[in-house]
């Protein structure tokens, strides 16, 4: 399968493309590093989360995938990197792109907390991600792992 991977430089991301590529996949990673990436990328899109972002800026990097996987996030914001831009307006640009472009499946990294119940900035933005990209016609996956620290 040909699978797009954001965050493939953070802490899930790294440990997610390893599996991936030795199962055989063919990885595309996004992230803010610059140059290839992790050594197991097939192809490199440099990407910021906390730019803003439309569902254009997706187009290429999005386009021919089988699966992409948002492992993008943050615990504190800096700067423009906010919650919201980071966990909400940048993944909702990129799955509707997904939609337009007919990408098999999506799977969301979200957060235990992100429901109904959710009160903090940090749940709440996850949540709006969430809601948006269950809603669209993809196959859409979203998990809510708790706190992953390493």
């Amino acid at each position: 399968m040909r699978i797009l991977l954001t965050g493939a430089t953070g802490f899930v991301g790294t440990r997610l493309l390893e599996r991936l590529a030795a199962a055989g996949h063919e990885v595309v990673c996004a992230g803010r590093a610059g140059g290839r990436g992790p050594a197991h990328c097939a192809a490199w899109a440099a990407v910021d989360f906390s730019a803003p972002m439309t569902p254009a800026d997706w187009r290429a990097a999005g386009e021919g995938m089988d699966v992409v996987i948002n492992t993008v996030g943050i615990f504190r914001e800096r700067g423009r990197a906010t919650f919201d831009a980071v966990h909400t307006r940048s993944p909702i640009a990129l799955f509707d792109a997904c939609a337009a472009a007919g990408v098999a499946r999506v799977l969301q990294l979200s957060a235990l907390g992100a429901d109904d119940g959710a009160e903090t900035a940090y749940h709440l933005s996850k949540r709006a991600a969430d809601r948006h990209l269950l809603a669209l016609p993809l196959d859409a996956v979203v998990v809510q792992p708790s706190l992953i620290f390493g």
